[in-house]
Formats: C-alpha cells, sequence, structure tokens
C-alpha cells in the first residue's frame, strides 16, 4: 500500500489496515518456519506496510 492511500484513508479503516496485516504477519512468518513460504519478502513488505499504517496513526492522534 503507497502513503497516498494510507493518507486518505480514516483512522478506523488504519485500525482495520493494521488488523489485517498483522494477522497476516503471523501466518507469514508461520509458513516460513515451516518452510512453506518461498517469497520470505513479503513478509518485509508487511512490516513495511504497517509501520507506513502507524505512523499515519500517530500523526492523526497527535493531531488532536
Amino acid at each position: 500500500m503507497k502513503w497516498n492511500d494510507i493518507k486518505t484513508q480514516s483512522a478506523e479503516d488504519l485500525q482495520k489496515t493494521l488488523e489485517t496485516g498483522r494477522a497476516e504477519l503471523v501466518d507469514l512468518r508461520f509458513k516460513a518456519s515451516s518452510g512453506a513460504l518461498k517469497q520470505v519478502h513479503l513478509i518485509a513488505k508487511v512490516r513495511k506496510n504497517m509501520a507506513r499504517v502507524l505512523t499515519k496513526l500517530n500523526q492523526i492522534k497527535t493531531t488532536k
């Protein structure tokens, strides 16, 4: 997800995105540890996306 997409989302949508990202990260880590995941770069992509979402949520929180 690009930063421009994240900027336009509401806080509720960002929370949902964060929850799905966390669930996806757990799933990817489990698959990677069992050897079923061949595309381990996806873990880094999910983590980076979650960091973007958390950054925007913190920006929203500090401006209130």
